[in-house]
Parts: C-alpha cells; structure tokens; sequence
C-alpha cells in the first residue's frame, strides 16, 4: 500500500487538530521523524512534513494535499476519541472541544443521532457558557461522557482506526440510547 493511502486518514486528523491548535507543528515534525527513524522505507511525504512543517500554514497545507481520499466515518470519529484522550491527560479543554466537535457534525460522515448530539452540544455549551441557558458542569459532564464512547481511538493505533470503528460503530446504538434515557427523559 502506497504510503500517501495509508496515511490519509491520520494526516486528516492532524490537519483538523492543527487547524484547532490541539497540535503544534513541533508535534507533527516529532511523528515524522520518529516514521522516519523506525522504517527503512522513506516516502516524500513524510520527509516532507519532517522537513518542511516549520509553520503551521506549510504543515496543513502539506496534510491536507495529502488527504483529499479520507473516510469521513473514520475520520471523525478518530478526532473525538483522541481529544476524549486529550481530555483525560489535559492536553485540551472543555470549550475547545465543544468548538471542534460542533465542526465535526458539518463533515457529514456521521449517523443522523450522533450529529444531533454535536450539533446539541455545541449550542448547549455555548450557552451554558454565556449563561443563557443550561448549566455548564452538567453539559461539560455530558459531553466528557459521549465523547468517551469514541476512546479507544488514539494517534499512536492509527493502523486499527478501520477495526475499531466498526467496533464503536456496532456499540453506538445502545450507548446512544443509554445517553439520551440518562440526560433527556
């Protein structure tokens, strides 16, 4: 498998969590140095996102021409788990969360449900918030638990990315259900 396929993925989740500051260049840099330093196989593209990622506009323009062909599922999905991760080790907080995962229900790769729960959250946590309505520990609460049906994806099992959303796809149902018997009956 060429390398530039089997990376299209990951290279779109970095793109989103630079664009979202999640990452920094130096992180991107660091992951294709270490590609880099384990493999005898070199790809351009990795040498180029080692060498040439110094500023966040050569790095996101590197990903992103290398991602056009990403699985949207998988994709967005992944996103959710890691910063589920990131939120678990405070490598990134509520409100930029909140932000990134209203984004997310716009890539459309999602089920209708699970795009209504982050459309829902992103509007609830914005007015929870400006304390318009809701209460923003319970929606924080609430958010923190949806987000963590997604954790089993992180950045370094990028390779299982494919087995494990079909694992979280065939458990969202009843972790769906289970949410909104929770918070919304």
């Amino acid at each position: 498998m060429p390398m530039e396929i089997k990376y299209q993925n990951l290279f779109k989740v970095y793109d989103i969590l630079l664009k979202n500051t999640v990452i920094d260049t130096t992180f991107i840099i660091n992951w294709a140095d270490e590609i880099l330093a384990s493999r005898n196989e070199f790809d351009d593209v990795i040498i180029e996102l080692a060498t040439e990622s110094t500023n966040m506009n050569d790095a996101i323009s590197i990903l992103n021409s290398n991602s056009q062909h990403f699985n949207t599922e998988i994709v967005s999905r992944a996103v959710i788990g890691i910063l589920s991760n990131f939120l678990e080790s405070e490598r990134v907080y509520m409100h930029k969360i909140s932000l990134i995962i209203n984004e997310v229900a716009y890539y459309n790769g999602l089920t209708d449900l699970e795009n209504t729960f982050l459309y829902g959250y992103g509007d609830f946590y914005d007015l929870a918030v400006q304390k318009i309505y809701g209460d923003l520990e319970s929606i924080s609460k609430e958010i923190k638990e949806f987000i963590s049906f997604y954790k089993d994806f992180n950045i370094e099992n990028y390779k299982e990315w494919e087995q494990i959303n079909e694992e979280v796809r065939n458990k969202l149902p009843e972790n769906l259900k289970l949410l909104k018997a929770k918070y919304y009956s």
